[in-house]
């Protein structure tokens, strides 16, 4: 098949796989049903991933695998992703999956059971252009920095759902994106580079650091209704203050009439091995990785749910927020702390049509890249190791960070919510 494509075509650079199911219990399950099962669903993946794999190297210029994995799980520049897909397309697949000995009436009774509890959850249904959207944004250049991942197609669905219909949210509006930098640090990371792509994907941009940085704030603000035709203002403050984070919201949706995107950035750090940290230092941190996100996604969310139109709202985790760092407590306590707050966040806004993610970079060709390295480490030698640890060999940029963050803004992102996507390079696989 694969030299059968070459031959036609001349190259070979994404392929993406399906699968098949089949609902069999283990009392039941014979040896021809596992081997049919797994023949398909895993040696032909293998399959797959093998001779494209090697077709990919042998063209040398990289390419995209991707593979059909399910929510029921849980160095040559090709990157190998996966996705999962969630609540099937008005759970029509499940019509196949009756159980031996179900009589079809009380299986269809269920599924209609199913379809109820799904419509009274307000959130919209699956489609094959959902699954297609995500495969689309893997199979593409700005997806570079990510692989070795399994990426959720699918809403978190919970019982304790409100039963609120809504109209979702998408055409380009008003996007507001925080950071907070350290006074010394040149306004060039990733909340930069999310506010330059979201301008340039047809949003009006709002902009928040903290005061000390205002002028740096105010030049971007040019830049982007310079350079990109977009609408723009700054609002310094603190994000770990609820007053501020709730004025910021006040004077966006006064000024521009709405809000459409959240995109909690704001993050700082510190090299603090536990022994050495002080409480001081421990709140600190915690005030604008932890407390400052919460505030963000909460009144954020409060006004989404006023505008009745649905919405997005973005956070800031890290791969420390899904593996620990022994250096660093404080930073990776308030990164799991994001994945745990979007992942409620994500519960409680989702039948208001609004979906709540975040993204974990991992090394990010930034200023703030210095602080992460042990004391006393070249910038060089730190960034050397890094892309060794990377199967791609490389560093991710802010443009990297941005282009997840501008998929989840985008209408085609509308099935995903209460995710925590990686984006780094492959260091480390969730």
């Amino acid at each position: 098949m694969v030299e059968e494509v070459v031959e036609l075509y001349g190259h070979l650079d994404v392929v993406a796989n399906a699968g098949i199911s089949k609902y069999t219990p283990f009392p039941q399950m014979t040896s021809n049903d596992w081997d049919f099962i797994m023949n398909v669903n895993a040696r032909g993946v293998f399959l797959c991933y093998n001779y494209a794999g090697m077709q990919m190297v042998k063209q040398g210029s990289g390419g995209r695998i991707i593979g059909a994995s399910s929510p029921m799980n849980s160095a040559h520049g090709i990157t190998v992703n996966a996705y999962a897909r969630g609540q099937s397309i008005r759970l029509c697949v499940m019509a196949h999956l009756v159980p031996d000995g179900t009589p079809r009436e009380a299986w269809a009774s269920t599924l209609e059971k199913m379809h109820r509890l799904w419509d009274d959850s307000g959130l919209p249904k699956s489609t094959p252009e959902d699954i297609a959207n995500m495969v689309a944004f893997l199979a593409s250049k700005e997806s570079q920095f990510i692989t070795g991942q399994t990426h959720q197609a699918s809403h978190i669905l919970s019982l304790s759902l409100s039963s609120t219909t809504t109209t979702h949210f998408m055409s380009k509006g008003i996007a507001l994106v925080t950071w907070c930098r350290y006074p010394t640090l040149p306004a060039r990371g990733i909340g930069k580079a999310i506010a330059l792509r979201l301008a340039a994907d047809g949003f009006d941009v709002a902009v928040n650091d903290v005061p000390q940085n205002e002028a740096e704030l105010e030049t971007l603000v040019q830049e982007i209704k310079t350079q990109l035709g977009r609408q723009s203002s700054a609002y310094p403050g603190d994000v770990s203050s609820e007053d501020v984070v709730r004025g910021v919201i006040d004077g966006v949706v006064q000024v521009y009439g709405k809000l459409d995107v959240m995109v909690a950035n704001a993050a700082i750090f510190s090299h603090t091995r536990f022994p050495e940290l002080t409480v001081d230092q421990w709140d600190r941190i915690m005030n604008v990785n932890g407390r400052g996100v919460f505030l963000c996604y909460k009144y954020a969310g409060l006004q989404m749910i006023k505008q009745g139109n649905g919405g997005r709202i973005i956070g800031a985790s890290s791969i420390f927020g899904k593996q620990g760092s022994p250096t660093n407590p404080a930073y990776t306590a308030a990164k799991f702390a994001v994945r745990g707050l979007t992942q409620a966040a994500a519960l409680e806004f989702g039948p208001h049509g609004i979906t709540v993610n975040a993204y974990a970079p991992g090394a990010i060709d930034t200023a703030m890249l210095v602080d992460v390295a042990p004391p006393g480490t070249p910038r060089d030698t730190f960034h050397e190791l890094c892309k060794k640890a990377s199967p791609l060999k490389m560093l991710g940029t802010g443009e990297d960070v941005a282009n997840i963050v501008a998929f989840i803004a985008s209408k085609e992102s509308q099935f995903i919510t209460g995710q925590t996507i990686s984006v780094n390079g492959g260091v480390f696989f969730d």
